[in-house]
């Protein structure tokens, strides 16, 4: 996939994932200029950190890949395609060199103290109705300069950030959500079906049966005013639901796989097959998913839950 083709891809997979005003672009304009900052500050990191900065490169793609994305959002306020603000070349090696000066630092730094002046002259625009064609390619034209400088594909930029804010705002679909467990053995996997009852006796303590059984501990919110706490192994119960995995939920089952291999083997290759695996091997009809039904009874329930 060409450069222009990899763009056009891009918008149309993110566009959805906009949920700021579509008439106010100041919001867009301060998101994009904070992200810019981001870039900055991940660098300034790994200077003080060095080696220790484990992260960097998750770091930098993250922060360059939100980047991408309100300049993606301000070019649909203003009513332009991307595609025509960035320059007109296919892969961003085809740019020249950045600097003269070949120290790697150098380069980086030279690069982004231009993306950030950049940024900035569109931060002082008033009105997208003006002339915004201009300073969106001057700024389009540094952010490639600074991917450049940092060594990043541009290409892994927009994979990773078509992952995340898709990932992040749009609802999931039940599924092409991995079951990251079919393949453990029957007694080391999360049940499709089962019944959760959680009871708050006049003790305020609230006890949770699993298939009519008592497990966990009884909890109460361990404060004066009450908070709610008592409830909380509602969470483990919704990662079961929703996620496919909750290693709390089968700690409280007996159903943990002691095969820690076996484990980051098998979530691996789920992650990796892609959503279309995710109903592989299982009955024709049935849900990937667990059901589970909870019920609370005694004295009223915060969060209510029925």
């Amino acid at each position: 996939m060409n450069y222009s083709s990899l763009l056009h891809e891009y918008t149309k997979a993110v566009a959805s994932t906009d949920r700021l005003p579509s008439d106010n672009s100041r919001s867009v304009l301060m998101g994009l200029f904070g992200e810019v900052g981001g870039i900055m500050a991940t660098v300034k990191k790994s200077y003080r950190e060095r080696k220790a900065f484990a992260e960097y490169w998750n770091a930098m793609e993250e922060e360059f890949g939100d980047t991408l994305w309100y300049l993606a959002a301000l070019c649909r306020r203003s009513g332009l395609d991307i595609r025509d603000v960035f320059p007109a070349v296919t892969t961003i090696e085809d740019r020249e060199e950045i600097a003269e000066d070949t120290h790697p630092e150098a380069a980086v730094d030279g690069a982004l103290l231009e993306l950030g002046q950049a940024a900035g002259t569109l931060l002082q625009i008033e009105k997208l109705e003006e002339d915004i064609r201009g300073a969106l390619r001057q700024f389009a034209d540094r952010y490639l300069l600074a991917l450049q400088a940092a060594r990043i594909p541009f290409p892994r930029i927009v994979e990773t950030n078509i992952a995340k804010v898709r990932g992040r705002f749009l609802e999931p679909e039940q599924e092409q959500l991995p079951s990251f467990d079919e393949e453990f053995p029957e007694e080391e996997r999360l049940p499709a079906h089962f019944e959760i009852r959680i009871v708050q006796r006049k003790s305020g303590k609230s006890y949770m049966q699993w298939n009519g059984v008592f497990i966990g501990d009884p909890l109460t919110d361990n404060i004066s005013n009450p908070d709610g706490y008592r409830f909380h192994d509602v969470f483990p119960l919704a990662h079961a639901a929703i996620l496919h995995w909750s290693p709390t939920l089968r700690a409280l089952i007996k159903h943990k796989s002691t095969n820690a291999k076996a484990i980051q083997k098998s979530m691996r290759r789920r992650m990796a097959a892609g959503p279309s695996s995710s109903r592989r091997g299982l009955p024709r009809g049935s849900s990937p998913e667990p059901r589970i039904s909870i019920f609370s009874r005694g004295k009223p329930a915060f969060p209510s839950i029925s």
